[in-house]
């Protein structure tokens, strides 16, 4: 179980490297995400340690200073959820993101294998165009 100390150090390095976000991949379905890309690998075991996701293997970019390797970590669905809701009281720069990752997941989710209802996938819709409203406004 990860401790105040972790949580608060967690918080503080996706403020300042991670994302949080919202995807529609098509017209019904939608989800939310925690990811944070990083050249050095191990904050981002750190997190997948503390809350799970996952590390992606490196790609290389190019910067002004060559070609260099990036990892990306990923968190998804209720995982996304879980991390958001634990380094919430903690965030500064991210927190208007992270609370429409808190609505969505206040929304609930289907089970596997369970269909998605009219009426969640239009509330889905909707938080989703809030979304993208919010973060073109900023």
């Amino acid at each position: 179980m990860a401790s105040d100390l972790d949580i608060a150090w967690a918080a503080g390095f996706l403020d300042g490297e991670g994302t949080f976000g919202i995807t529609r991949n098509n017209v019904i379905y939608y989800n939310i995400y925690v990811s944070a890309p990083q050249e050095m690998r191990a904050p981002l075991d750190k997190l997948q340690w503390l809350f799970g996701g996952t590390v992606y293997d490196p790609y290389e970019r190019s910067t002004s200073f060559g070609r260099s390797p990036l990892y990306t970590y990923s968190a998804t669905g209720p995982t996304a959820g879980n991390l958001t809701e634990a380094v919430y009281p903690y965030l500064m720069v991210k927190k208007m993101e992270a609370a429409f990752i808190l609505q969505y997941k206040a929304l609930g989710y289907v089970p596997v294998g369970g269909r998605l209802t009219t009426d969640l996938l239009r509330q889905r819709s909707i938080l989703y165009e809030q979304f993208r409203g919010a973060k073109r406004g900023r």
